[in-house]
């Protein structure tokens, strides 16, 4: 077993939109129910009405999908009944073999957060739910796994909602998988649950079964590609094909975040949703007053929504929408894209009356070696160092470790006083010297400019060893400016550490409702 500690490093960057949401800023307040603690969630729930018939339609429908792939029901789902029993929820793609390490990260952040929520009091109940974005049809997109500096992808191609692809897509890349993770006991367990994952029948089934092994049933996995889900979705889809109901509320909450200043994360279209079978996912569009389906000669006619809502599809902005109507779900948890597209979204809840969950930022993890921590601190440096850009992170570096003579502020700010004096004392003169002054001030600021990049080239000649070790270590933590968990696998630490220890330790460090980066020190 590997000895570890947790700390915690403020994030640096990001939108302004998250900086806002992190620092609870007034102006989002529109934009969302409330800013997440646990006192808000509780009340939130308190208030959530949810029927006791649909409660039932959602605990049949679930069940059903496991008892399909074979599996067993989770113990906990039969509260779902209850009408004090609430959900909390994140839901991602069908990525290969999980993809980046976030993928993980989020459901423990969900688990972590219904655990507090659980242990805080005794009179609700909540679970923990993930949503399974089997429809989405961006193969590229869940086409790829990193690992050990190996990215791994499979030559097919694939349209059509994703969780319907068949396993055997990904035969080749599991071959490759298996060579690399190599053969410790760690490594040969993973193996063989992903090797028992393969004996499904979809991508979606698939999926299902790896994470429920690894979760050992803990969360509640749901595929929204479901009839009888959807079912429960019909009014919804009627007011969007019908009023273009999103084009109207969306628009009008985008215009009011842009004038805040904030970036759009998500296009919307008239009519937000597609039109799916197997192979096929559509977008319908409003047409001469008929909904037609791109690139196929049919139409959608009200009775073809009732008759068959299971072709009937979101899209990004929608599914949100979706999963609220079937869940009586209280906070979603999401990364910084997906929040961003959940305040474009509150006006659209009201104006369809539909409950808007409280937004909860997932939990980001950094796992750090030992020893490269302390050659951070040899370099007098920290991990919140390394999230500035390679530039900054060298002047900072020099900073810290005593080279002064790089830093002309001083200077510059002599200078300034300088010639404030000489414009003082040459404003009674006759002739007007002030031109002369200032063609003067700007040769000074010239050549300090000039020399100030001298020096740093300097300094970083004289530690470029020190600096290149530096730059090595954010390229490992902070690759491209970014966190790790965006582009490797979780395997990584998974195989590394062990199940147990692995999941041990991101439990004991989550906590999603602060918004620092927790980071796990260990020795391996």
């Amino acid at each position: 077993m590997s000895n570890s500690s947790c700390a915690h490093i403020p994030r640096v960057g990001g939108t302004k939109l998250i900086q806002d949401y992190i620092s609870g800023s007034e102006k989002l307040k529109p934009f969302i129910e409330a800013f997440p603690d646990l006192d808000e969630l509780l009340d939130k729930a308190s208030r959530r009405v949810f029927s006791e018939e649909d409660r039932k339609t959602l605990f049949d429908a679930v069940s059903k999908q496991y008892e399909q792939a074979g599996m067993i029901t989770p113990s906990n789902w039969s509260s779902i009944k209850q009408e004090n029993a609430f959900t909390i929820t994140t839901g991602h793609q069908l990525s290969l073999f999980g993809g980046p390490k976030y993928f993980i990260y989020k459901i423990v952040s969900v688990l972590k957060l219904v655990k507090s929520l659980n242990e805080s009091q005794q009179e609700l109940n909540f679970l923990p739910i993930f949503w399974m974005a089997s429809e989405d049809h961006d193969f590229d997109e869940v086409n790829q796994v990193k690992i050990f500096d190996h990215v791994l992808s499979s030559n097919q191609q694939k349209t059509g909602p994703m969780g319907r692809i068949d396993p055997d897509t990904f035969d080749s890349v599991f071959e490759e998988l298996k060579e690399i993770l190599g053969t410790s006991q760690e490594a040969t367990e993973l193996i063989q649950l992903f090797t028992d994952a393969f004996e499904q029948r979809s991508w979606a089934s698939f999926t299902r079964y790896w994470v429920n092994e690894i979760f050992n049933g803990e969360v509640i996995i749901i595929d929204g590609d479901d009839r009888e889900l959807k079912k429960m979705f019909v009014p919804v889809v009627h007011s969007e094909l019908n009023e273009q109901i999103t084009d109207k509320k969306v628009t009008s909450t985008n215009e009011q975040l842009e004038e805040l200043g904030y970036h759009i994360q998500v296009s919307h279209r008239a009519v937000n949703l597609f039109y799916i079978e197997d192979g096929i996912r559509e977008r319908i569009g409003y047409l001469n007053g008929q909904h037609k389906v791109h690139n196929l000669s049919r139409c959608l006619k009200r009775q073809d929504v009732i008759n068959h809502p299971e072709s009937i599809s979101p899209n990004a902005l929608l599914r949100p929408v979706y999963q609220e109507t079937i869940l009586p779900n209280i906070a979603y948890v999401g990364g910084p894209g997906e929040l961003a597209y959940w305040f474009q979204l509150k006006a659209l809840f009201t104006e369809l009356k539909t409950s808007f969950p409280l937004l909860v930022l997932r939990d980001s993890f950094l796992f750090v070696k030992e020893k490269d921590e302390l050659l951070l601190e040899k370099l007098g440096m920290g991990l919140s160092d390394l999230q500035h850009r390679d530039e900054q992170l060298q002047k900072e570096y020099i900073l810290k470790n005593g080279l002064k003579q790089i830093d002309f502020a001083k200077e510059r700010e002599d200078l300034n006083e300088i010639i404030s004096q000489l414009n003082t004392k040459v404003s009674e003169m006759h002739r007007n010297y002030h031109p002369m002054i200032e063609a003067e001030r700007a040769k000074i600021e010239k050549f300090i400019n000039k020399l100030e990049v001298r020096a740093m080239r300097d300094a970083k000649f004289r530690e470029e060893l020190n600096i290149n070790k530096l730059l090595k270590l954010r390229a490992t933590y902070f690759p491209g400016g970014g966190l790790v968990e965006r582009t490797s696998s979780f395997m990584e630490e998974y195989i590394s550490l062990g199940k147990q220890l692995y999941m041990e330790l991101l439990m004991d460090a989550s906590n999603p409702l602060d918004s620092r980066i927790k980071v796990i020190t260990v020795n391996k």
